[in-house]
């Protein structure tokens, strides 16, 4: 299964459990395209904060592939709590699980959790605390991400844009 795909399908499985976000969405959409345009495209995204925030959300939450890529240590390391990994192992990244830290509330979906990061600056996991890292990070971060994730959006939007 594709991202976008994904985004859709899961940011709408948590909107329809919240009626008044959907309206709130629906809103930004229809203020920020109009009704003459007739379809939202990829070059409106950058004016809808709000859906931004929804999907960001949603990704944190339901991150289409939740067990990253995996690496291979090639020398032994030790961690900051003592413990050692030797060399050849194999360590994958749970970002399902990095994603619900039940001390801040990460299990429960919260739309407003990125409202204040949502500006094309802030679009990294740095400024999220490491807490949305579903396309990895670095050198080896996922080519497909800004297609995935604008994709998605603009499917998103445009569902909310036409449907009540």
């Amino acid at each position: 299964m594709d991202t976008s795909s994904m985004v859709v399908e899961w940011a709408m499985a948590e909107l329809i459990q919240r009626p008044e976000l959907i309206k709130r969405a629906q809103e930004e959409v229809r203020r920020c395209v109009g009704r003459s345009k007739g379809k939202v495209e990829e070059s409106d995204l950058h004016q809808l904060h709000f859906l931004k925030c929804i999907v960001k959300e949603m990704m944190r939450l339901h991150p289409p592939v939740p067990m990253l890529v995996h690496r291979e240590t090639m020398h032994p390391v030790t961690l900051s709590d003592g413990y050692q990994i030797p060399p050849k192992m194999m360590i994958y990244v749970n970002a399902w699980a990095i994603g619900k830290d039940p001390d801040e509330r990460l299990e429960v979906f919260d739309s407003e959790r990125f409202v204040n990061m949502v500006s094309p600056a802030m679009d990294s996991s740095e400024h999220y605390n490491f807490k949305l890292i579903q396309f990895s990070k670095g050198r080896r971060i996922y080519l497909g991400k800004n297609l995935g994730m604008v994709m998605g959006e603009v499917v998103l939007a445009n569902l909310l844009y036409s449907f009540d």
